[in-house]
């Protein structure tokens, strides 16, 4: 993985165990008895083994940290396409975030640069009436391309069929929900409050993609349980939006007091 995350969870400075073995073995004399030769041998294959269980637990502990940040990453493409990448290409150009190969190109300037100028752009098109209704329209398949894209980035170390099934089911599918549930709200404000309260939710959007894009570079874990329990809360919220029933009323034709009770968080 090129220029990959320096993260607290594993070292950057593992002993080469196996380079000083094998130096010693070649540069210091032997002794010519044979048990001492055997139990000389041992003791280096033990020290290799150590060493290549070493190198599986880091690999083990950083594709588990890569998916956590990965899955943060599309949770913040649900409020935002743009801002996640434009996040990932300075965290990279800053040395914080390592990317899969053939990613490396996000770290570019010419394509921080865009990034940059496509949030912008992004942000300040929401803020205007009735257009961003609009937008969630077009946002919700991007949405989840981009979320795919995003996880892709941070998994490394698999096969290329499981990797791209991770990150379609599990990027691509935590973009949707965030993006799904991001477009419910909007447009249940614009139904009672005629898009007086879009700006306002606008900017709850913006400021949440920024946030959960540098949490999961910062604390990854925590991210990805926030993710998680946005995910329940949003998913039961449908539910009893569409699909359950009270007082002999179907679940459609409450849609709008239940999403202005859930805009009061009530």
């Amino acid at each position: 993985m090129t220029g990959r995350i320096h993260r607290s969870f594993v070292s950057s400075h593992t002993p080469n165990l196996l380079s000083r073995t094998l130096f010693r073995a070649g540069t210091t004399p032997r002794p010519t008895g044979g048990v001492v030769v055997v139990f000389t041998t041992r003791i280096e294959l033990f020290t290799i083994e150590i060493e290549q269980q070493q190198r599986l637990q880091e690999d083990h502990v950083e594709t588990l940290l890569g998916i956590c940040v990965g899955i943060g990453l599309s949770a913040a493409c649900g409020f935002r396409i743009f801002v996640p990448f434009m996040v990932m290409s300075i965290a990279s150009r800053a040395g914080y975030l390592g990317l899969s190969d053939g990613f490396g190109w996000i770290s570019s300037t010419p394509a921080m640069v865009a990034f940059i100028v496509a949030t912008i752009l992004e942000i300040m098109a929401y803020y205007i009436p009735w257009l961003d209704n609009a937008l969630d329209t077009i946002a919700i398949p991007v949405a989840t391309v981009a979320g795919t894209i995003a996880t892709a980035t941070q998994v490394d170390w698999m096969d290329p069929f499981l990797k791209w099934s991770l990150a379609t089911i599990g990027g691509g599918g935590v973009a949707l929900t965030v993006q799904g549930m991001t477009s419910v709200v909007r447009a249940a404000s614009a139904a009672t409050t005629g898009g007086i309260g879009n700006p306002v939710v606008s900017t709850a959007e913006a400021g949440s993609s920024l946030f959960m894009s540098v949490l999961s570079i910062v604390v990854p874990f925590v991210t990805f349980f926030i993710v998680i329990t946005l995910i329940l809360y949003s998913l039961k919220k449908l539910y009893q939006w569409f699909f359950q029933k009270k007082n002999g009323s179907g679940g459609r034709r409450r849609i709008i007091p239940e999403l202005s009770n859930y805009l009061r968080l009530g």
